[in-house]
């Protein structure tokens, strides 16, 4: 597999990544509060850069969880 697809994680990669319930990747699609995320057709994936950057923002804002 090409390197440019290993960097693409599914909703399951990032909750368990993240060690969250799939049900919290999900609430964050839906309320827009995520890491950006990518429609291929009906799947959702997002990029280890997009989800970098996100926890980032979110650590330098001092929010948690």
């Amino acid at each position: 597999m090409s390197e440019t697809l290993t960097q693409w994680l599914t909703p399951e990669d990032l909750a368990a990544a993240l060690e969250v319930p799939l049900r919290t990747v999900y609430v964050w699609n839906h309320t827009r509060r995520g890491p950006a995320l990518v429609r291929v057709g009906k799947h959702v994936r997002y990029s280890r850069k997009a989800v970098d950057a996100w926890l980032s923002a979110r650590t330098e804002a001092g929010e948690v969880g």
